[in-house]
Formats: C-alpha cells, sequence, structure tokens
C-alpha cells in the first residue's frame, strides 16, 4: 500500500510543479498588469507623464544590456519633463518611486518581445513610448512552459491586456 501511494505521488508531482509554476506567472503578470494601470491613473490623475521601468535598487532604471530585464523589479514614477523616458532616474539622479515592486523569486522572467527600458504614460494616459502599435511583454516560467506563459500588452492608447499564448511559442 506503501509502494502504491508513493508511485501515485510520484507521478501527481509533475502536474503540480507545472500547476503552481502557471499560478506564479499569472500573479506576477498580474501585478505588472496592475502597475501599468497604476501608472496610467497616476498620469491622468497628476496631470504628468508617469513611467516605469526596471530596476534593481528601487531608485533608478536598469540600462544598457538589463534594460529589459523587468524580472529583476520595476518602479513607477512621476516624469519631471513632459515626454516620459527621455531622462531615466540614474544612482546619482534617483527617481521618488511612487510604487516599487521587488524582482522575481525563482527564474521566472519578464520582458518585451522586443528591448523596452521604461513604459511612459503622458497626462492623457497615451502611451508615449510604444511606438505605432502594441507592445507586448512575455512573462514565463523557469524552465519555460509554454502553456504557462503570459502575455501582457499596451497599446498606444494605453489600454492594457494579459492573455496566454494562443499559437506558437512568443507572444505577439
Amino acid at each position: 500500500t506503501v509502494a502504491i501511494a508513493a508511485i501515485l505521488m510520484g507521478l501527481a508531482a509533475a502536474p503540480m510543479s507545472r500547476m503552481f509554476g502557471s499560478n506564479r506567472v499569472q500573479t506576477e503578470a498580474s501585478a505588472f498588469m496592475g502597475d501599468l494601470m497604476y501608472a496610467r491613473s497616476e498620469a491622468i490623475r497628476r496631470g504628468q507623464a508617469v513611467s516605469l521601468c526596471p530596476s534593481s535598487d528601487a531608485l533608478s532604471c536598469l540600462t544598457g544590456t538589463s534594460a529589459n530585464s523587468w524580472n529583476s523589479g520595476w518602479i513607477v514614477y512621476a516624469e519631471t519633463t513632459p515626454t516620459g523616458c527621455a531622462t531615466l532616474p540614474t544612482t546619482s539622479s534617483p527617481a521618488t518611486p511612487l510604487r516599487v515592486r521587488a524582482g522575481f523569486k525563482g527564474g521566472d522572467t519578464l520582458g518585451g518581445t522586443s528591448s523596452k527600458g521604461c513604459v511612459s504614460f503622458n497626462r492623457d494616459g497615451f502611451g508615449t513610448n510604444l511606438g505605432s502599435a502594441r507592445f507586448v511583454f512575455q512573462v514565463q516560467t523557469s524552465p519555460v512552459v509554454t502553456s504557462s506563459t503570459r502575455c501582457v500588452g499596451i497599446d498606444v492608447g494605453g489600454h492594457v491586456t494579459t492573455t496566454a499564448i494562443t499559437s506558437g511559442t512568443t507572444c505577439s
């Protein structure tokens, strides 16, 4: 009886691990989406640009090759110029964050399908540095389980959505 119970528990371990990973990624994607919506609403409320950028120290933005490492954590901050993301907060000139999000536990990743080191909303709630199309971030487990991956999209109008991958292995 004990041997049969051990075998059944061993068979259930892999699906349980995937379920926990999927729930963790959904929570991380929801947190990111919530902070994007918070930044947009604060930009409208304050009448000035509000931005998000990846940050590992809760004061300055990551730059260079780390600029798309959103899983390190991020900050939401009010801009000092009307054009968001023009001057990113640095260690020598830090931002006063409106909201800080700590990095992900484990090896989960959050990054854009192309590099995006800052997302900004203007006083009307529009995305100011997203280009002319929808920009998509991808939240994944480690190791990657495609069915658990979540896509967080932002369009120029500031509308934020989250979806699962419907085909292929990456968000589009």
